[in-house]
């Protein structure tokens, strides 16, 4: 396996950390070129990386909410088993990729610290996260009811989008709702 920086690059927490990393660069690059009102946002309060960090977790919320839909449709048991340890390759997987992004998001979290509105409670939720998941994929188990909570994500494009019409000054459209 090939490892940089000492990293595993196998290992998916480390390629999806990676991968929703250069998600929130290339958006960074790419918004300016796309979105004319992304000039208009405030760098000093980090808005610039507000938007390419919630690009990147809606790319997030695509793939896993992909991922969870193929691991219960593969395993369909995971919804419904008694064993508290049933889990499949897939559920591990969602589970995986789960943390890689949450980690990368808490390492911006952390860099932007309190520039970003609600920062405290977003801290605290990828602390409570990082800690449950990495329990849960350790140790192989309630990986049903994981895989089922982050279909939760699927609401994240949703809340995105209100966030990005709100900054292209698209409140008062049917679109807001």
């Amino acid at each position: 396996s090939q490892h940089i920086c000492g990293a595993n690059m196998s290992d998916p927490i480390v390629w999806s950390a990676f991968t929703f990393q250069a998600s929130f660069w290339l958006s960074l690059c790419v918004a300016p070129l796309c979105f004319s009102h992304y000039h208009r946002l405030d760098s000093t309060k980090g808005e610039k990386a507000y938007w390419a960090a919630t690009f990147s977790g809606v790319l997030h919320a695509i793939l896993i909410v992909a991922l969870c839909v193929l691991a219960l449709y593969d395993s369909p048991e995971l919804m419904s088993s008694s064993n508290f340890f049933q889990a499949s390759e897939l559920s591990q997987l969602c589970c995986k990729v789960f943390i890689g992004y949450i980690l990368q998001d808490f390492c911006l979290s952390l860099y932007y610290w309190s520039t970003w509105p609600g920062w405290e409670a977003n801290l605290i939720h990828h602390v409570m996260v990082l800690i449950v998941w990495w329990q849960l994929t350790q140790g192989g188990y309630a990986q049903g009811p994981a895989t089922i909570s982050m279909l939760c994500e699927s609401s994240t494009p949703f809340v995105a989008m209100r966030w990005y019409l709100d900054k292209a000054g698209m409140k008062t459209g049917k679109v807001y709702l």
